[in-house]
């Protein structure tokens, strides 16, 4: 398993739905499922 750090975006897209609801919308290959999976406490995708 690759230990993969988030880029910048995605830690502040993360970072901004953890404050409220928001709706991320990112081309394919941007990391969107990967910083849903930043948040330990979600289910696995």
């Amino acid at each position: 398993m690759v230990d993969l750090q988030p880029r910048s975006y995605q830690l502040e897209m993360f970072e901004m739905s953890m404050e409220k609801n928001i709706i991320a919308v990112m081309p394919t290959g941007c990391g969107k499922t990967y910083m849903y999976n930043l948040d330990d406490n979600l289910p696995v995708t």
